[in-house]
């Protein structure tokens, strides 16, 4: 029996798309017969109105879950045992490009466990200090990712970061779990429209907000409700004044982190998604909501293009240009019943090539592969 060993900063209880991912990947190779663990960070938050000390071990649905202390700063948490665990592994799988990813695969031979890395975006594609983290990605996540056995990158834009210093590497893209067909059929509420994310700064729900107060007041969208889905990471306060300042506390709802039965009802009652984000590694919550058979309108950026044909399973639009997304916004919600139900149908019949049943496989090739080499150079 294969023992698996997942790293990552955040698991359950936490909610978000590694977080998402690497729950239903543990999960399912629990039930592929693997013995599979989860090590993560007991405390760790962005932000100190979100810190949670989540303590003790604990099984769930099949997965160990080891939760280490940790100390630093807030990106940059170390965890003194970690390489502690590594001896009940036989394959390391660790997941985003961050200080954690560079520290395992450093000491790569003090542990000598073969390692597979997950890229989901790292922190690459943020332009803040652009020139400060090229230099770091030169100088050390280059050098740490030559220490992996089998890179996965989230995303075309992953493989043009990441791929010139990984030994071997390939394009998988985040899976999800598809819902049960009988939960398709069902009347959408067009006028709700849902975000779902963090309440960070780059997601740019600030601008979600400006237009739907073109929209509301200027076309007279009374009726529209937005319920805005997501943990507080330092974006709260200032969404709570816009809502206030622009005259929509009737109308727009920050909902805060939900559980597995508040999300699917949200995504019942969806008529359109949104993500204004201004980057994103992959854009998983978007596929979802796809896969729901929701109408999805987005941020015209590289991770977002790579699945949506605009105007046949889904939009983009440059939230930047507040009034022209407005007015997306509305002929939208406007088009008939019949082209909307066209659009849909090509929304969930794109979603489907990421499911997990469409993609697991592909992923054990992986794990064969490493464990092939590691008893080739034995």
């Amino acid at each position: 029996m294969i023992r698996v060993l997942h790293i990552t900063r955040r698991y359950w209880p936490f909610v978000g798309g590694v977080e998402t991912f690497v729950k239903n990947l543990a999960e399912r190779q629990v039930k592929a017969g693997k013995l599979v663990s989860v090590l993560t960070l007991r405390d760790f938050s962005s932000k100190k109105s979100e810190q949670r000390s989540l303590t003790g071990d604990e099984i769930k649905n099949g997965v160990t879950i080891y939760r280490l202390r940790s100390f630093g700063l807030r990106n940059y948490r170390f965890a003194p045992h970690l390489l502690d665990y590594f001896r009940f592994a036989d394959v390391v799988h660790v997941h985003n490009v961050d200080y954690l990813s560079e520290y395992i695969g450093l000491l790569k031979k003090r542990h000598k466990r073969p390692l597979i890395l997950s890229t989901h975006g790292g922190f690459f594609h943020n332009q803040t200090f652009k020139t400060m983290r090229h230099m770091r990605l030169k100088l050390f996540t280059a050098v740490s990712l030559r220490c992996y056995d089998y890179i996965l990158c989230t995303s075309e834009e992953d493989c043009r970061i990441f791929g010139p210093y990984c030994s071997k590497y390939t394009r998988f893209p985040n899976a999800i779990k598809l819902p049960h067909a009988q939960k398709l059929d069902r009347l959408h509420d067009e006028e709700t429209i849902i975000f779902i994310g963090r309440l960070q700064k780059h997601k740019q729900v600030d601008l979600l907000i400006r237009c739907l107060e073109l929209v509301i007041h200027k076309y007279g969208g009374d009726n529209i409700k937005c319920f805005v889905i997501g943990s507080d990471w330092g974006e709260k306060t200032n969404l709570q004044h816009l809502i206030s300042l622009y005259g929509l506390t009737e109308n727009v709802f920050l909902c805060g982190e939900v559980n597995d039965i508040e999300f699917e009802k949200f995504q019942l009652k969806c008529g359109l998604f949104v993500s204004p984000s201004a980057f994103e590694s992959f854009g998983i919550g978007v596929i979802e909501s796809m896969a729901w058979g929701n109408l999805v309108m987005v941020n015209d950026i590289p991770a977002h293009r790579e699945f949506i044909r605009n105007g046949e399973n889904g939009w983009l639009t440059d939230f930047s240009n507040v009034e022209g997304s407005a007015e997306l916004l509305l002929k939208i919600l406007r088009l008939s019943v019949s082209e909307k139900s066209r659009i849909r149908n090509n929304a969930r019949i794109s979603s489907e090539r990421y499911s997990w049943d469409n993609r697991y496989n592909e992923l054990e090739k992986v794990y064969n592969y490493v464990m092939s080499s590691l008893k080739k150079k034995a």
